[in-house]
């Protein structure tokens, strides 16, 4: 847990206070008490806590000290009708926000994807028919929706311009955050104008899906130099507003100016490295760079996320061959957690060093038919993994499976599903879609790594 060092006062350290000829009623003090520990051990951000009428000090400036008396001293002095107001406002954050993790935030892109399915074959050259759908998309918009729809504070810091499809991506997440059961904090956070960045344009892409496959046109990058300060700015003020660390970061797809290609991921990284954990799903633009760029910030990388193409690709100085079975030896030697997606066919992931075992994650869905579209599955099984295990900075191997389950479900739902974030379902959605396939999927499997030879052998070849 964050900051799991802080102390937890003990409701009999409230028998050293005297209030002379008006006692606190003992509910009223063990709520403050309870209030006090929720707000120290679990470090509720003060964006919250900020919500609750003090008069003169901010509670705020109260509750994050060593010593609760300030703020049972303060309760004290103010009129019963203050106090019930405080009061009432506590109870609602403690039954709402108070295991609450602080917001998860979210780098990566937004455009807008003009998807066409062709259901014949596919001939270069030739007249094709297809069928069209106009969505929104780009990683950013795909993790933040797919968060937001399930419940999870999450601030959304996407490359969107100030411009008619910025307008319509900020719109969808508003629309998604007021029918969730997320914060105010989080509404009023993505509500914000200057989440658009003036001067850069909102880009456009053009996917085609054959035979459940992906073919991705992307436009050429635009005024991408501007990012990092937008960036930066939007960093510094999430970090003023909470006063804590996020609950976790995703860092997907992005790109700067040419001559300081990578230079925006590395920078996030260095921002949030050892506060919480990173979770990296990259683009074209960050695996071309390939593993020896990377090397210096691999370190605080808590899981990297590739399909099998893009992990082919990101070590392909290291082994031109591509060969899974040299790709998963080598994340294991130099205790890389990673997740190898496989399409629709599941995944294959490492933690650390891999002593536990290979984990195969076998696909929810066995009819070929109940595959819709594959677009954003991979984006949606990063943010179910991170949904599981946000605010935890260290994780368990057994943690890590966990995730490994729910970002199975989260793909795999993405899978029947139009587009990338279009249809982003809430937890009671996700687990009747679970319900409907218990009694016929496969659970995650762990293997030794002998044992699992040849299906990574399998995979690569299949996957060639």
């Amino acid at each position: 847990m964050l900051g799991g060092n802080e102390t937890v006062i003990p409701y009999m350290h409230c028998l050293r206070f005297s209030f002379g000829a008006m006692p606190m009623a003992e509910k009223s003090e063990n709520k403050l008490l309870r209030f006090y520990s929720l707000a120290k051990k679990h470090r509720i951000p003060q964006a919250f806590v900020k919500s609750i009428p003090y008069i003169g000090s901010t509670i705020d400036e109260l509750i994050f000290g060593d010593d609760p008396n300030p703020l049972i001293e303060k309760f004290h002095k103010e009129s019963a009708e203050r106090q019930s107001e405080i009061l009432k406002k506590i109870d609602n954050l403690i039954t709402n926000s108070s295991y609450r993790p602080a917001p998860i935030i979210v780098f990566g892109s937004g455009n807008t994807e003009r998807t066409l399915y062709c259901s014949d074959d596919f001939i270069v050259g030739a007249k094709n028919l297809v069928t069209a759908k106009e969505l929104i998309g780009g990683g950013g918009v795909n993790y933040a929706t797919r968060l937001i729809a399930a419940g999870n504070d999450t601030f959304p810091v996407i490359a969107m311009g100030n411009d008619r499809v910025g307008a319509l991506i900020q719109d969808q997440l508003i629309r998604t955050a007021k029918s969730s059961g997320v914060s105010e904090v989080t509404k009023n956070f993505i509500s914000r104008d200057d989440l658009l960045v003036n001067g850069f344009q909102t880009t456009h892409a053009t996917v085609l899906i054959h035979n459940n496959k992906r073919t991705i046109f992307s436009e050429k990058p635009g005024n991408y130099d501007i990012l990092p300060t937008h960036f930066r700015n939007l960093m510094d003020y999430i970090d003023d507003l909470l006063e804590t660390p996020p609950s976790a970061v995703i860092i997907g797809h992005l790109r700067t100016a040419n001559e300081s290609e990578g230079n925006l991921t590395k920078m996030i990284i260095n921002h949030y490295k050892d506060k919480c954990p990173i979770f990296v799903n990259f683009g074209q633009s960050q695996l071309q760079k390939r593993l020896e760029y990377w090397l210096d910030v691999i370190p605080y990388i808590f899981s990297m996320q590739f399909n099998i193409g893009e992990v082919r690709q990101f070590f392909q100085t290291e082994f031109p061959k591509g060969r899974l079975t040299d790709i998963v030896d080598y994340i294991r030697e130099n205790c890389i957690t990673a997740v190898i997606t496989i399409d629709r066919y599941g995944a294959v992931a490492n933690y650390r060093d891999g002593k536990e075992g290979v984990i195969f994650a076998w696909p929810l869905i066995d009819d070929e038919e109940d595959v819709k579209d594959p677009t954003g599955a991979g984006d949606a099984f990063v943010s179910g993994m991170v949904s599981e295990v946000q605010g935890k900075n260290k994780l368990t191997f057994q943690e890590y499976y966990s995730a490994i389950e729910i970002g199975r479900l989260w793909a795999a739902y993405a899978c029947t599903t139009l587009g990338g974030s279009a249809k982003s379902p809430d937890r009671s959605e996700l687990n009747r879609f679970l319900n409907l396939r218990t009694s016929n999927y496969k659970a995650v499997e762990i293997m030794d790594r002998a044992r699992a030879e040849h299906i990574l052998r399998l995979i690569n070849i299949a996957n060639r």
